[in-house]
């Protein structure tokens, strides 16, 4: 049996990839405060806040007791921060950090164990192309997301000899509920912004590769770069 856990899987890209899973008979157990819509499959929904770190670890002893037979970890919850870094406030800068890299951080120490013993699984991460170069009004989520490729590069090092493939994703805009709290949006045009499908279904692409080989970085954009205030 295929199972896997997603972090932030309530809504947008989480959402569209555990859709496919289950559309490819996977179990998916996904993580999130909310659940929206019931989905069709074999799918274990797990209320949790993930940006609260001081009880994520009792929620993990306990998802690690449940899904000991996980084979994929996709990290991909985040949320979005913009603007000039005197901006934020203290509490506003640790929130971030604290969700888009530790809560998924703190995953992998979980089930990397088990992955090592079994001497197999996959961890993917949801990056953004902000981990790429940082850009004016993004430093803090640029940081989040830095941080959370630099860590993803050092875990393929430690992990590789035990068979164990790791992934991150580097998205650019992409048309999903990321952006209705922010002041603005990728454009409407269909070369101005991915949508969550595209990034699902590279992530199928990737499950599919031969063993043995593993995609450690992939980019994702749209043709055009267009952004738009709202």
């Amino acid at each position: 049996m295929n199972k896997a856990l997603i972090t932030g899987s309530s809504k947008g890209i989480g959402l569209a990839i555990a859709k496919k899973l289950l559309q490819d008979s996977w179990t998916v157990v996904g993580c999130a405060r909310t659940w929206p819509e019931p989905m069709e499959g074999t799918f274990i929904p797990y209320t949790l806040d993930l940006a609260n770190l001081d009880t994520l670890p009792d929620h993990l002893t306990v998802l690690q007791k449940l899904h000991a037979d996980l084979s994929l970890l996709i990290c991909n919850v985040g949320k979005g921060l913009f603007g000039s870094v005197e901006e934020f406030s203290y509490t506003q800068m640790r929130s971030l950090i604290d969700l888009n890299f530790l809560s998924n951080a703190y995953f992998v120490k979980a089930f990397i164990p088990l992955f090592k013993q079994r001497r197999h699984g996959h961890v993917i991460f949801i990056g953004s192309e902000s981990a790429l170069q940082g850009k004016r009004m993004g430093s803090l989520y640029s940081a989040s997301k830095f941080a959370l490729r630099g860590f993803a590069q050092a875990l393929h090092e430690e992990c590789a000899s035990s068979h164990i493939r790791v992934t991150t994703i580097h998205p650019g805009m992409v048309q999903t509920p990321f952006f209705d709290s922010l002041s603005f949006r990728p454009g409407n045009h269909d070369s101005e912004h991915l949508e969550a499908e595209d990034v699902a279904s590279l992530v199928m692409y990737i499950l599919h590769a031969r063993d043995g080989m593993v995609f450690e970085e992939i980019s994702l954009s749209p043709q055009k770069h267009r952004i738009l205030k709202q």
